[in-house]
């Protein structure tokens, strides 16, 4: 399997860690493990609480920091405008890691 691809996300507001807020997230493509454990820490049956959860596992580094772990709590103090760019580089991630698939796939 080839390196899953990574997109970075500035965000206006950031994301409250230690008293600062983190503005530069780098996210990676999702596997089906992701989405699997995602679905369990939802803390409720919602589209919106299972993305917040695949996010949160989906970041690889904040701010240049890759051992601070993000958690769907942390998610949810941000602005939404900061919410749709992680999300929009979620689907890039996706996105990008399908088509290099793709790439890579004999025909």
């Amino acid at each position: 399997m080839s390196q899953l691809v990574t997109v970075t996300a500035h965000l206006t507001h950031g994301i409250p860690i230690a008293g600062k807020r983190a503005k530069t997230v780098v996210i990676r493509e999702p596997l089906l493990e992701d989405m699997i454990a995602a679905e369990t820490e939802a803390t409720q049956f919602s589209p919106l609480a299972f993305r917040r959860a695949l996010v949160a596992r989906q970041i690889v580094s904040i701010d240049g920091d890759t051992d601070t772990p993000v958690t769907p709590k942390m998610l949810g103090q941000l602005r939404p405008g900061d919410w749709q760019r992680l999300v929009n580089g979620l689907n890039e991630a996706e996105q990008l890691g399908e088509a290099a698939a793709g790439a890579e796939s004999p025909t």
